[in-house]
């Protein structure tokens, strides 16, 4: 019995291993990855690969280990994520490759190809010199709507409550384009991560949800319904906050400004690339020119009774 148990799980671990390389087509850019990523669909192999992924046997290097957050560095040319202490490292160079440094033996795949889907692909892009937002998106036949605030305040739930009437774009890493007549933004992974109150407030299967054990807020990952669209024509952006009274108002410029860098990929520490700070607020003047910004505040004891407010004022004058 204990050396069948031992073979299933070898078999397991295999399946989950990094091997030959998968494609995908995600944020508008084909990926060339080393690890499987999970919920995600699989593309043929495309003519031009834009990002490559690999894996990285760095179990026992120096330069990574008892390093954590505070030790991240990005810029255009090179930056290093570190995620789960003495874990995971991701080294990221000029917007064209992603290695993965595994750092100790126990690790869950499924769970590295999330942590990778986040910060370190949207740094990727921002390496592009592309504008990359910490955002959730929604989509109609109209276009795009985007909900940006402070982890916490609700944006990967408030998308997922209001998917009856919306397909699912992405959330964390936004991706934007701008061209002559629009700012696009591009469809991410299908998935988006709840914790279980809000899950079970969706319509979204709990069986084909991945467990992400070293998420803070105690979230899945819940596959979402494939939007049929690869990118998307922003027509509003939402800035979330939490208060005593549901309420969406014109934002001020100055708290607009605030939370468009919090919510920006760009180099860190702050201000330690000046090309990167000059793309940004070039890129924060071209955004409010072409799009309505409004802060949306809700009162987190009523849940969901607001949506309907919410979806009106989101197709109002469209």
């Amino acid at each position: 019995m204990a050396l069948t148990m031992a073979l299933f799980l070898m078999a397991v671990l295999l399946a989950k291993a990094p091997k030959k390389p998968q494609f995908y087509t995600l944020y508008g850019v084909n990926l060339s990855s080393e690890i499987e990523l999970p919920l995600v669909p699989k593309t043929t192999i495309p003519k031009k690969i834009d990002i490559y992924i690999s894996f990285s046997n760095s179990i026992g290097n120096k330069s990574f280990m008892f390093k954590d957050r505070k030790d991240n560095s990005m810029s255009l040319k090179h930056a290093l994520i570190f995620s789960r202490k003495n874990k995971l490292a991701f080294e990221i160079t000029n917007g064209k490759e992603i290695i993965i440094h595994q750092l100790c033996k126990d690790l869950n795949f499924d769970e590295i190809a999330i942590i990778l889907l986040n910060s370190p692909l949207g740094y990727c892009l921002y390496q592009q010199k592309k504008l990359v937002l910490h955002s959730c998106g929604i989509s109609n036949h109209h276009g795009a709507y985007l909900f940006i605030g402070e982890s916490g305040t609700g944006k990967s739930s408030l998308a997922a409550s209001l998917l009856d009437d919306f397909d699912f774009i992405t959330e964390d890493v936004a991706a934007l384009e701008f061209n002559d007549k629009s700012v696009n933004i591009f469809q991410g992974p299908p998935y988006v991560k709840l914790d279980k109150p809000a899950a079970k407030g969706s319509k979204l299967s709990e069986s084909e949800s991945i467990e992400i054990s070293f998420d803070r807020l105690k979230r899945s990952a819940f596959k979402t319904k494939n939007n049929s669209r690869n990118i998307h024509p922003i027509k509003k952006i939402y800035i979330l906050e939490w208060g005593e009274d549901f309420l969406i108002s014109k934002i001020k410029d100055n708290k607009l400004l605030a939370t468009y860098l919090l919510n920006t990929f760009t180099a860190y520490p702050f201000e330690s690339c000046r090309e990167s700070s000059k793309i940004s607020l070039t890129y924060f003047s071209k955004l409010i020119k072409e799009i309505d910004f409004f802060l949306l505040t809700r009162d987190k004891k009523r849940g969901y009774k607001d949506n309907n407010s919410i979806i009106e004022h989101i197709l109002k004058d469209l």
